[in-house]
């Protein structure tokens, strides 16, 4: 069987996409970046069309969440120390 690509989700901001695919042994979710062209080091297989494109709509959620975060306390941060200069 061939690999059929069925969806992507893309995090452009962060030049990430989650991408579910057909494959012989169900359903694949594999992370690839963007500006590398490369696919991470995890993959996850389901059972199920639906369980791999929930997992991947979960996981760019999860991942914009925490840059996010991660990105506003960098910005703390920084402010902080602007106001100790």
């Amino acid at each position: 069987m061939q690999t059929t690509v069925l969806a992507t989700f893309p995090d452009r901001a962060n030049g990430i996409e989650a991408i579910v695919a057909r494959i012989a042994t169900g359903y694949s979710v594999v992370v690839r970046d963007v500006d590398a062209d490369e696919v991470l080091d995890s993959a996850r297989i389901y059972g199920t069309e639906g369980a791999a494109l929930a997992y991947a709509k979960r996981l760019m959620s999860i991942r914009a969440e925490v840059l996010e975060a991660a990105e506003a306390a960098a910005e703390a941060e920084y402010d902080a120390w602007e106001g100790k200069r």
